[in-house]
């Protein structure tokens, strides 16, 4: 049986039926990510985003470490679980990035389908939620 399509929205391609009616195709969503938004700064990735000192105090279970790096939607820290002293990834979500219309429920969607995903070419996810200002996904 062929899952049932509807198109996208912004381009017309034809893209899995959803709950969603204005979700776009894939093609879109990376175009969008890698178009960047307001505030790009190129000598430090897409976006100049948060710093320890900004994240830290709303990210009370992990003790977050140097940046491992910046892209179009957040930024990265080496991190450790303060309870279980295990070594992790923590992507934080630039605030304008989270602000834009839909970004959020997309998000969530896609770290539950992340979250059922057992592979070992894929990174395990560990951790998600929103803490304050942040939204974030922990990564083994």
């Amino acid at each position: 049986m062929t899952a049932p399509t509807q198109p996208c929205p912004r381009c017309g391609a034809a893209r899995s039926a959803g709950p969603a009616t204005e979700a776009l195709c894939i093609d879109c969503v990376a175009r969008e990510v890698l178009a960047g938004a307001p505030g790009d700064d190129p000598a430090r990735g897409a976006h100049a985003g948060p710093d320890v000192g900004e994240v830290a105090p709303h990210l009370t279970g992990y003790e977050l470490g140097e940046v491992l790096g910046r892209g179009a939607t957040g930024t990265v820290f080496r991190a450790r679980h303060r309870a279980l002293g295990r070594e992790c990834a923590v992507k934080v979500l630039h605030a304008e990035v989270a602000a834009r219309s839909g970004f959020q429920e997309r998000f969530e969607r896609e770290v539950r389908t992340l979250g059922r995903l057992s592979h070992p070419g894929i990174v395990a996810v560990l951790d998600a939620g929103r803490s304050g200002p942040w939204s974030y996904l922990v990564l083994e």
